[in-house]
């Protein structure tokens, strides 16, 4: 029953006015034409409103396989979805993020069109889908937006307010944390950037990044 007025409550987004806005965008986009086969989705999870919205780059597609166009999105709550190396941050998120009810986590990308390489989508690419993504962040209203992805950090650095930096010591590595908050629809959303789990730095200098962007 917990799961039943949760998924009532929560899940407000029209996600089918997102996948027709997509599908155009995808229709003019630039990697369509170099591959059709590798189209777009919207997101891994449902779109849960008031939660942590975790952000990539955009979707992965393996060379010689081809995809579908996103026409549902997964019951599955993302804790119980094959994440790959992302799984190994659950412990941090229910150690640094206590108030978040991990299966209503939200998992999507900045640009909604797959790729083989994130350098096989060109900056028109992204500014085709540009306006669709802030609309999202504006319609789930995140508690939180967790970045793992450098590119994905160069690219939104510039959009960010509040920014505050954290050089921490990994041997001879220097990995760093930001914590800033993003203006859109009005509200002031939270932003934590950290390295991703296959970035191989020592579990202190981890601790000190999600320490560092942690509520």
């Amino acid at each position: 029953m917990h799961d039943l007025n949760r998924h009532d409550m929560v899940n407000t987004v029209n996600e089918h006015n997102y996948f027709q806005r997509i599908s155009k965008a995808w229709g003019e986009s630039d990697i369509k034409k170099k591959h059709p086969e590798w189209a777009w989705s919207l997101a891994a999870t449902q779109l849960y409103t008031d939660s942590l919205v975790i952000v990539g780059f955009n979707w992965g597609a393996a060379q010689m396989e081809k995809y579908d166009p996103q026409e549902i999105l997964p019951d599955q709550p993302w804790p119980k979805q094959d994440l790959g190396s992302l799984a190994r941050t659950l412990p941090y998120l229910q150690t640094y993020f206590p108030d978040i009810d991990l299966d209503t986590i939200v998992q999507t990308n900045y640009c909604f069109f797959r790729s083989h390489k994130e350098g096989d989508i060109s900056s028109r690419d992204v500014v085709l889908t540009h306006s669709i993504f802030l609309d999202l962040l504006q319609d789930l209203r995140p508690k939180h937006v967790l970045v793992f992805s450098a590119i994905l950090r160069d690219r939104i650095l510039p959009q960010l307010n509040h920014i505050k930096e954290a050089e921490i010591t990994s041997g001879n590595k220097k990995p760093k944390a930001i914590r800033a908050t993003w203006s859109i629809g009005g509200r002031e959303i939270p932003v934590g950037i950290i390295p991703h789990p296959n970035n191989a730095i020592t579990g202190e200098a981890r601790d000190k990044c999600w320490e560092h962007v942690k509520p």
